[in-house]
């Protein structure tokens, strides 16, 4: 899983290799993500 920060404030984008195992641990980044920026 990869991620990149973006240019403007609270952007980040998340690049995987489709698969099962990479599809749950985008998942799970993208949920912590989410809740970072609610935080």
């Amino acid at each position: 899983v990869k991620v990149t920060l973006g240019a403007n404030k609270g952007v980040a984008i998340v690049e995987w290799m489709a698969s099962p195992q990479g599809d749950i641990l985008a998942d799970a980044v993208v949920a912590l993500l989410m809740h970072a920026q609610s935080s």
